[in-house]
């Protein structure tokens, strides 16, 4: 979130989802974190969604997030992954008592598709949070998904980026809006970064 976005990829419909900005008051990590501000006529799940994430069968992975709430509450979460367009859950749903002040959360899954979900093709993975149906405030910062046990949270890259769109496929030629942005966690920190938006299949350059 430091980066400016709030996340990877945006619904269409946003008048169900939860109230969410960025919060340059608070972070557990960084200088922002995500704000989120549940109510009874909001949706109870929020989805954090990377299209880079690639988890391997057999293997054990643990999954890290800071949190913390205007009123301590219990929410759930799960890792949840999108095979040729079948949903699954990919880990067990937990339970996690948040508090009203920062605290790291954890859970670990082993891997083990089955059926369609472990034939090969494109899938991508996303963590689902289920927040209660009532007005509350939460803070969220520091995400990460890691292979083994739990280690401090580092950034898995010197430059990380982040892409906002409407859709994870373009299928015809028709014009969609997106936004990039990256941010250095490189020492010295650089104060300037060039970022190129690619097409993957022909390498042409849509936006620098």
């Amino acid at each position: 979130w430091d980066s400016g976005h709030i996340q990877y990829i945006f619904p269409k419909d946003k008048s169900q989802l939860p109230i969410r900005v960025l919060d340059n008051t608070t972070a557990a990590h960084g200088k922002s974190s995500l704000k989120l501000n549940t109510g009874t006529h909001y949706h109870p799940g929020w989805i954090f969604s990377s299209p880079e994430i690639a988890l391997k069968p057999g293997r054990t992975y643990t999954v890290s997030f800071y949190a913390k709430a205007r009123k301590a509450v219990s929410i759930s979460g799960a890792v949840r992954s999108n095979h040729l367009g079948y949903w699954n859950d990919a880990s067990q749903w937990e339970s996690f008592k948040i508090g009203q002040t920062w605290k790291r959360y954890r859970f670990s899954f082993t891997h083990t598709p089955k059926g369609i979900f472990a034939t090969p093709g494109y899938e991508y993975y996303h963590l689902y949070l289920g927040f209660p149906r009532e007005k509350n405030e939460f803070n969220l910062d520091a995400f990460q998904i890691e292979e083994g046990t739990l280690t401090d949270y580092n950034p898995s890259a010197e430059v990380e980026y982040a892409l906002t769109t409407e859709s994870l496929y373009i299928r015809d030629k028709s014009m969609i809006e997106a936004s990039i942005s990256a941010i250095s966690y490189a020492k010295p920190r650089t104060t300037e970064t060039d970022v190129v938006l690619m097409d993957n299949h022909t390498g042409r350059i849509l936006q620098k």
